[in-house]
């Protein structure tokens, strides 16, 4: 959800923004990382080499709720190629080639820690909100 109350809104005035087209491309970047990490058991860290294709076809504005979408493309030991997209209401709004490269986490330590710190992320975000409130209440974690 994109609210009012983001730090790139406070220079327009209210309901006159828009969010910028870098931070759509970010959330295509943290999407896709969570997303070949997950495909790889997290085993290696993705780093962004280059994004091309990339075209915004309409502003996204305080109140939108938008839908992201991360396709795997081409890929080998090396490298992933991911496409993504972003929606507004079913009508796209972003769309752009992201490519990778791939560091292997089992001989390096800062890797390996970037990798489990990726895995952390994604269990939060794919945790049941309702258990990890219990978990906290009960556990205290």
């Amino acid at each position: 959800n994109v609210t009012q109350s983001e730090d790139y809104f406070a220079r327009y005035p209210l309901g006159s923004g828009f969010m910028p087209g870098s931070f759509i491309l970010e959330a295509f970047e943290l999407a896709s990382n969570l997303l070949i990490g997950f495909s790889k058991d997290f085993t290696v860290f993705p780093r962004l080499r280059q994004i091309s294709n990339a075209a915004f076809k309409s502003s996204v504005l305080a109140g939108d709720q938008m839908e992201f979408s991360i396709f795997l493309g081409c890929q080998d030991a090396h490298g992933v190629e991911v496409r993504g997209e972003a929606n507004v209401n079913g009508k796209a709004v972003a769309e752009a080639t992201l490519e990778f490269s791939l560091n292997h986490g089992e001989d390096d330590g800062k890797v390996k820690a970037h990798c489990g710190r990726l895995q952390t992320l994604y269990n939060l975000l794919s945790a049941d909100p309702v258990d990890r409130a219990r978990g906290i209440w009960l556990f205290g974690s």
